[in-house]
Formats: structure tokens, C-alpha cells, sequence
């Protein structure tokens, strides 16, 4: 098995933090952008993903907390998305449809 990544992943720190293998992870906005491919012998999968709207995290709940995350892949896709700490929703999206089917 085979495990790819082709992503960009940029993490801004709140209130201009530093972030250290010593202390936790501050507040900040987490974007993810780009691909995700897992292929063996006999198939291969790929998962296009991207933030719409800025993932949010909260350093006291050491959560994210708001915004949107979209798995795009053959036959559809999950978005996620977060309004709290450890509230979220996903929606299933089908095919060529950006309508909500589940």
C-alpha cells in the first residue's frame, strides 16, 4: 500500500504565539489545501481536500471550533463543518451535486 500526500497545510498562530514542542498549540486558523492518495496492487483512491472557510482552533477547548472542511472523491463528497467546541455536522454530498443528500 501506498500512502501520498500532495497538500498545503499553513497554520497561523493567534496574536502572533509561537508555537513549541513545549507548550501547546495556541489559538490560530489551520488551512488545508491540496490531495490525499492511498493506492495498492489492485486500486487506488485519491481525495481532494480543502478548507472553505478557515479552520479555527481553540487552544482551551484544544479543538477546532469553526469552519469548513470538504473530502471531495469519486462518487462524492463530506464536508464538515464546525460551530463550537466539539460541535460539528457533516453532510454528504453526492456526484456532480453540491446539494446536501444525507
Amino acid at each position: 500500500m501506498t500512502l501520498a500526500k500532495d497538500l498545503m497545510v499553513n497554520f497561523a498562530a493567534a496574536n502572533e504565539s509561537n508555537i513549541s514542542r513545549a507548550v501547546p498549540v495556541p489559538d490560530g486558523a489551520l488551512e488545508i489545501d491540496g490531495a490525499w492518495m492511498v493506492s495498492s496492487r489492485c486500486e487506488s483512491h485519491t481525495l481532494t481536500l480543502a478548507a472553505t472557510a478557515p479552520l479555527a482552533y481553540d487552544a482551551e477547548c484544544a479543538r477546532i471550533v469553526g469552519g469548513t472542511l470538504e473530502a471531495r472523491g469519486d462518487g462524492g463528497a463530506v464536508r464538515v463543518t464546525w460551530t463550537g467546541c466539539g460541535a460539528y455536522t457533516e453532510t454528504l454530498i453526492a456526484d456532480g451535486s453540491r446539494s446536501a443528500v444525507a
